[in-house]
């Protein structure tokens, strides 16, 4: 069984290093690494090379591509797909890193499961310290759908995720080429949507870099609006595949979590973009177990108090 590793990278040269050092001294032999810098600004590329040139026993299944132009994360995880070529996938993104052992647990799962997606459990890293995270487990395929709409316990994220290669070659699936943030999101909901067979398992592979100041994650108006765009993407979806109804209440969940930080955080706050997007869910605050303050706006906002709701802000009683 072949498995592509796909790795997108940008501006990861404090990391990038120890990412690859991790994926070529895999226990596992029949693996492909498919590498796309996507216009790095720093000194990525260069370490790239020198880390390839230490392990020459994986040049031949090493495809290294330089893009011309930056074209983000969306375009450049498509790239990443078009190039790939092995039975199974698995994204590894520059600033993580994974245990030597990965690849070998996932095929020796899959051999003995004939599971379509493997989702393992993971690490944190934050700080200099390490933590072990678990995972929700859904107890159906159709919560595993619920739940990745919902996005409950990251359950979004690819890197957690061991592939089957036909799923996104079967089905024509690509991420949404403006969307740079949340893309996993969708994909993933796509992804659970079209498998035959998903499985969870207590074993822990994946270190998860949190504190990288430079991920997209970090700029927050990218982030608001892409968590915008992503929704919307989800529920075009869901109404083509005639289960918009079905997944409903677990897309209105979703849809308060993209658009809150219109209205609870002062620094985002945005009544307009609040009122303009999914005003469907304006009562779905009820869902959350928000404070008091956050309680108040969402019912002021729910009742259109806009006033009030101005009133309260410049005030200073919501800081």
């Amino acid at each position: 069984m072949k498995v592509s590793i796909l790795i997108p990278i940008y501006n990861a040269d404090c990391y990038i290093e120890r990412c690859l050092r991790s994926v070529f001294e895999q226990s596992y032999k029949d693996i492909e690494y498919v590498l796309i810098d996507d216009k790095s600004s720093d000194s990525s590329v260069s370490i790239i090379k020198k880390v390839i040139n230490d392990y020459p026993n994986r040049f031949d299944c090493i495809k290294l591509y330089l893009n011309e132009i930056n074209l983000g994360i969306s375009k450049t995880r498509n790239k990443l797909l078009s190039y790939a070529t092995g039975d199974y996938i698995y994204f590894v993104d520059s600033d993580d890193y994974i245990e030597l052992n990965a690849v070998e647990s996932f095929v020796s799962i899959v051999n003995e499961t004939k599971a379509c997606i493997i989702r393992s459990n993971y690490y944190e890293c934050k700080n200099n310290c390490v933590t072990l995270k678990t995972n929700i487990i859904p107890i159906n395929h159709d919560s595993y759908v619920e739940y990745a709409i919902k996005s409950v316990s990251s359950i979004d994220s690819l890197w957690k995720l061991f592939i089957k290669r036909e799923i996104f070659v079967k089905n024509s699936l690509l991420f949404p080429s403006t969307i740079n943030v949340c893309e996993d999101y969708i994909m993933t909901i796509k992804l659970f949507f079209y498998s035959k067979k998903i499985i969870d398992i207590e074993s822990s592979f994946y270190y998860y870099t949190v504190d990288n100041e430079r991920s997209i994650t970090k700029k927050a108006d990218v982030f608001n609006t892409d968590k915008i765009k992503s929704v919307l993407e989800v529920k075009r979806f869901l109404i083509d595949n005639h289960i918009y109804d079905k997944y409903k209440n677990a897309l209105l969940y979703r849809m308060v979590m993209s658009k809150q930080n219109y209205l609870i955080n002062k620094q985002y706050f945005n009544l307009d973009k609040y009122y303009k997007y999914f005003p469907e869910a304006n009562s779905s605050w009820r869902l959350f177990n928000y404070g008091y303050r956050e309680r108040i706006l969402f019912w002021l906002a729910e009742y259109k108090l806009t006033f009030i709701i101005y009133l309260y802000y410049f005030i200073g009683k919501f800081k």
